[in-house]
């Protein structure tokens, strides 16, 4: 089954709340996923070396819902306006950087918070096995 695949950017202080509570905070809904698409987190420029693959994350997604009850500021000490919720979050057996691999002609790179994937890349990452585990 081929699902809807977007890009969140972050950064790596996120992880460790990502992988006790498989959720992730961010400024922007997420309206445009459903119940078990795909989110990979992309690290920001500034949390990685040059030579660190950014994409090394993936969640399935659930929801994206307002932190109205501040969790975001238990997790990470700050506070997120929304909250993604998600399960199963994996480290990919190999990390990429999706300009390097794309085939499409979109700009991933451009957008602030997130990137929806064209169906051409989500093809390519399911056919070359860019989603595989490492464990």
């Amino acid at each position: 089954m081929i699902r809807n695949i977007a890009i969140l950017k972050t950064d790596k202080s996120q992880v460790s709340g990502m992988k006790v509570w498989h959720k992730h905070g961010t400024l922007t809904n997420i309206d445009k996923l459903k119940e078990g698409d795909l989110l990979l987190f992309e690290f920001t420029k500034s949390s990685t070396n040059k030579s660190e693959k950014r994409i090394q994350y993936c969640m399935e997604f659930i929801s994206c819902d307002e932190d109205i009850n501040n969790f975001s500021d238990k997790i990470w000490q700050k506070h997120w306006k929304y909250l993604v919720s998600g399960a199963n979050l994996y480290e990919l057996a190999n990390p990429f950087n999706i300009d390097k691999i794309q085939i499409s002609n979109a700009k991933y790179n451009k957008t602030r918070w997130i990137a929806y994937l064209e169906d051409l890349d989500i093809e390519l990452l399911y056919s070359q096995g860019f989603l595989k585990s490492r464990t």
